[in-house]
């Protein structure tokens, strides 16, 4: 962008470091701030409307989300054993849920290596680990990960999770207004808008799993055939395409960690697997089309799908579906 002298009064506080540009000013945010003070330029509304987006774009990059790319872990918690412990049945609830479901996508997280003698080894996470998750339902209410207060977990090296956390903020629906904590137990906590009297529910048993994290990516078994067929022989090869997106970028595939219904892909001598970046659908984004080793023992007569299976470079999976149809 080429940057032009305008006129301004009183322009800037003095450590902003933000410099005038022909849309009207330029952030350059410095150890997080963003602050102007009295500014005076003379520009038309349009441009005005475009100095607006760019700074509200500025200031969303500073509070992103990690990437999905950065997911390692799915953690999935099912709390059952509800019972109202004080107050009115609120939520636009007539019965108290069988159980509550909550899902997590989480990061990497810490690796804890103590040194004492008997102290636990194994990986803790926190809110900044946090990636995204499923909105938790409860009668009329959500709650979303987007409004977490604080969320901890201890996972043990011999996969015991010792220690599981997290908490909502209060929140206001047509019925009540309270917070969920999920823990051990679950307490669900608020005030009746009815009845203005306080409720208390708790569910005391839950079940929890943490497995690794899988990317779900489109893939196209046969690129541009529809339906994709092929013969039950072992002869010959199957091409398989690993759709790319503005999401998924099929350059930073592992092409050793690839599988096809349990066939790899084949190698050609020193040239190594037989794969090819290629724009394969027709959209903006590169693919990556490889041809996977047939072998007949893998297959039965008929219609199904079958599934590719791989890593990225930085250690993340993925997994991708299509339908197929086998012939004799």
């Amino acid at each position: 962008m080429r940057c032009v002298d305008i006129a301004v009064a009183n322009s800037y506080v003095d450590n902003t470091g933000i410099s005038v540009n022909q849309f009207g000013i330029r952030p350059i945010i410095k150890n997080g701030e963003l602050r102007m003070k009295n500014l005076l330029v003379f520009i038309n509304p349009t441009k005005l409307i475009g100095q607006v987006i760019f700074i509200a774009m500025m200031l969303l990059a500073m509070v992103a989300q990690p990437a999905v790319a950065d997911a390692k872990y799915r953690l999935n918690v099912t709390y059952t054993a509800g019972e109202i412990i004080k107050g009115p049945l609120s939520f636009g609830l007539t019965t108290l849920p069988t159980s509550v479901t909550a899902t997590f996508i989480l990061g990497p997280g810490q690796e804890v290596n103590n040194p004492e003698p008997g102290d636990p080894t194994g990986i803790s996470f926190d809110e900044a680990d946090v990636i995204f998750g499923n909105r938790i339902t409860f009668g009329d209410a959500t709650w979303s990960v987007n409004s977490l207060n604080q969320f901890y977990m201890f996972y043990t090296s011999n996969g015991v999770m010792s220690s599981l956390g997290y908490e909502f903020p209060p929140i206001t629906t047509q019925a009540t207004e309270g917070s969920i904590i999920l823990n051990f137990p679950l307490t669900i906590k608020g005030i009746d808008k009815d009845s203005g009297v306080s409720f208390v529910y708790e569910y005391t048993e839950s079940i929890q799993t943490l497995t690794d994290f899988s990317l779900t990516v489109d893939i196209d078994i046969k690129p541009s055939s529809d339906p994709n067929c092929f013969n039950i022989n072992g002869h010959g090869v199957i091409p398989v395409a690993v759709l790319g997106s503005g999401d998924f970028d099929v350059s930073q595939i592992d092409l050793a960690s690839l599988s096809f219904g349990g066939l790899e892909v084949r190698v050609r001598g020193n040239k190594g697997p037989l794969c090819s970046l290629e724009y394969s659908n027709n959209d903006d984004y590169l693919d990556m089309v490889c041809h996977f080793e047939d072998d007949a023992t893998s297959w039965n007569v008929g219609n199904g799908e079958a599934t590719v299976t791989g890593n990225l470079h930085d250690g993340s999976s993925f997994e991708g579906t299509d339908s197929i149809c086998i012939s004799p």
